[in-house]
């Protein structure tokens, strides 16, 4: 390993490495070529726009029912959080087809990298 490091180096053939930005981006690495995750992708926005929708619409039924009937808590709550829920996982799976290892949470995984994997002290 350590020659064939060497010969890359010598090639020049490391030094034309892309960044780390455009190879862990998974956008353009892997949604932007993949079709089935584009479907994926855009069912979930379409998920998330419509139980924001269904949110929006359940809080302007409670606010304008002229009877107090559906404003009950026991129907109106579980019904919001239920579509809050289902807003943010649609949000957090279309969230995973994109970059998000930023260099903050690099460098904060850095400095947890000597925690867990300890040197050996040498024995002289």
């Amino acid at each position: 390993r350590l020659e064939t490091l060497k010969q890359l180096q010598a090639n020049g053939a490391l030094r034309s490495t892309q960044p780390r930005t455009y190879v862990l981006d998974r956008k353009e690495q892997h949604l932007d070529v993949c079709p089935d995750s584009q479907a994926f992708v855009s069912k979930c926005g379409k998920v998330e726009f419509l139980s924001r929708i269904a949110q929006f619409a359940l809080v302007a039924a409670k606010l304008l029912s002229p009877n107090q009937r559906f404003g009950r808590p026991s129907r109106f709550m579980p019904c919001l959080l239920l579509a809050s829920l289902v807003q943010m996982a649609a949000a957090r799976l279309k969230r995973e087809f994109y970059f998000k290892y930023a260099e903050n949470l690099r460098d904060k995984d850095l400095e947890n990298i000597p925690k867990v994997w300890k040197d050996k002290e040498r024995n002289s």
